[in-house]
Parts: C-alpha cells; structure tokens; sequence
C-alpha cells in the first residue's frame, strides 16, 4: 500500500466509522432497555469484571448510544439503555456478545491436496473461508488447514476502524498493530511469500488472502463476507476484547 492509497483510505474512513463519543449515563434512563451480561464467575481474575464492564461501556460509546452499566453480581454486568426498537436491541445485543478475538495464522502449503485426500496436518485444524459466489449463487464455502497456534494474536492489536473500498464500495477492516505485532506480521508475511495468511475471528475464517509481499508497515486489512454494519461491529468489537466469552440476555423493557 503507498502513501497516496493510505491517505485515500484515511480520508474514506472518516466518513463511514462515524462513531460517537458520549459519556455514560450517571443513573438508568427512564424508559428503555435492561440487558444483563453474565459469564463464568470462575474464570473471573482479579478486577475482570470491571475490566469487561470497561469493555462494554467502550463499545456502546462506539456504537453511538449512552447507557448505565452497573455491576449487578460477582459475575454479571446490567445495562440500562433508552432503546426499545427490536432491531436495535438485536443490534446491541450482538455488539455485546462478540469476544473479538483476532488471529493471524498460517495455512499449511499443502492445504488444497492434503483436504482433496480427506487427510489433516500435525498442528493444524480444518476451517472454512465463506466466499461470495461471482456467478451471483450462494456463498460457497473454502476449506483450508490452518495452524492452530497463531503467528499473531489480537494482543498486539492498536486499533481497527472501518473503510468503503473506493473501487468495490465494500467494507474493509483496517487493523494496526503495536510495534511487536509489527515484528510478527513483518516476520510472518517474509517467511511466506506466496502463500495463505489466514485472518480467523472468534473461532472462524474470515478469509485467507496471498501474501504477494512482506507487510512491513504494521497495517493490514480484513476484506470479508460483511455488511457495513456488520464491519463497523466487528471493528468495534476487535478494540475492545473481552476477557472471556459471554452471554447476553434482554432483562426488560421499560
């Protein structure tokens, strides 16, 4: 990517993430919704709940909606927001319940024959890349064997924001890393050349492209079978990672 294309990209992404920054509210709205996020108690360290509760209250901000969150239990986080249209619960519901764990890992070199003859790799699991189909049909899906153990984790993740492509008009995920996610994705893309870089969020292939030449910049993008919304989502929910997987549930509406 060159310095012209950045800034293209930068100026785009301005325009479509969008996101407000309001402050949380200092006691519950008086007609709304109550969502209650649990998770397992035992998995909780010390502060982990304050820390999803700081999670949550990131990503509504980003989502463009003021709420009150309280720490209901030990293992529980309620949130009180002035949203009653079914749809945009659905929306926050879901916004919440992503962990927005990002991996980086390789793709066996012999992945196509090895998945042909029905047979796995030592270290490395089968998934499936969703596609579009070009021909207009449903989406087919690409096995590939991907390493389980990941040459980059989303620990090394500084930042992801979204942009509209400025030839397809779709929506891309730009991620920047931290210097030493810098180091890997350097590192990783040198040593593979030509071959397949696997982007696997929360247990899933979002795509797999060529690595046609070492990224050395610390700056990649997600191209994926995804909305706008759904990227502006998934974005929201790579910068703010949750500790631990949780479940979501509509308390009341009020």
């Amino acid at each position: 990517m060159n310095t012209k294309q950045l800034w293209a990209i930068l100026l785009i992404l301005v325009s479509v993430t969008g996101c407000s920054r309001s402050p949380s509210r200092s006691a519950p709205p008086t007609h709304g919704t109550s969502l209650l996020v649990t998770m397992d108690g035992s998995k909780l360290g010390t502060n982990g709940v304050e820390s999803i509760k700081e999670a949550l209250a990131r990503r509504l901000d980003r989502f463009g909606e003021r709420g009150f969150l309280v720490i209901a239990q030990s293992n529980a986080i309620r949130i009180s927001v002035a949203v009653t249209e079914p749809d945009k619960i659905a929306a926050l519901t879901n916004a919440f319940s992503m962990p927005g764990k990002i991996e980086f890992r390789s793709v066996h070199k012999e992945s196509d024959e090895l998945i042909a003859a029905g047979k796995g790799a030592p270290g490395y699991e089968r998934l499936a890349e969703k596609r579009k189909n070009r021909g207009g049909g449903p989406a087919v899906n690409v096995p590939r064997l991907v390493k389980i153990e990941p040459a980059i984790s989303g620990a090394h993740l500084a930042s992801a924001s979204v942009y509209k492509d400025p030839m397809t008009k779709a929506p891309v995920i730009m991620i920047r890393f931290d210097p030493g996610g810098t180091a890997a994705l350097k590192n990783a893309t040198t040593d593979n050349v030509d071959q397949f870089l696997a982007i696997v969020i929360d247990g899933k292939l979002v795509t797999a492209p060529r690595i046609l030449e070492p990224i050395t910049g610390g700056v990649a993008s997600i191209q994926g079978d995804f909305t706008l919304a759904e990227a502006l989502n998934l974005a929201n929910a790579l910068e703010t990672p949750l500790a631990l997987p949780v479940t979501v549930t509509v308390e009341k509406v009020f």
